[in-house]
């Protein structure tokens, strides 16, 4: 199973010219791939796709991807996740936010965590980081 970090839905609306390769990556993972995510992933989609200096969407546009992603938001944050991401972030030392998006990722059983922000090939127990853009 794969979990996706938030840049993966970033890059599926992303309307740069030099990001067009990223969004047919991104667009081919979501329409084909069973994926999940975290509520969390799903907040900072929204927040970074209605933001103006980066993907810029409308606000009524980015909240139906939200409900259109929601049934794949299979893991909620809840006190265990944050504790597990504190402890996480302490130990691997990488953001309390990159620590709840692996902590999630774990939660929910996934094999790979599909993103561009940590190190692809950086394993944590039986999850490991893939770069679908490399």
């Amino acid at each position: 199973m794969r979990f996706l970090d938030t840049n993966v839905l970033l890059h599926a609306i992303s309307s740069a010219p030099e990001e067009s390769r990223k969004r047919e990556i991104a667009v081919d993972i979501i329409k084909r791939m069973d994926w999940h995510c975290s509520a969390q992933v799903l907040q900072e989609f929204y927040v970074n796709a209605v933001n103006p200096k980066k993907a810029s969407i409308s606000a009524e546009a980015a909240a139906k991807l939200v409900q259109t992603f929601s049934p794949r938001a299979s893991v909620q944050t809840d006190a265990s996740l944050v504790n597990q991401a504190i402890q996480l972030s302490r130990t691997i030392q990488v953001s309390y936010w990159d620590a709840a998006v692996i902590a999630a990722a774990q939660r929910c059983g996934a094999t790979q965590l599909l993103s561009e922000d940590l190190n692809a090939g950086q394993k944590f127990g039986s999850l490991v980081v893939v770069n679908p853009f490399a």
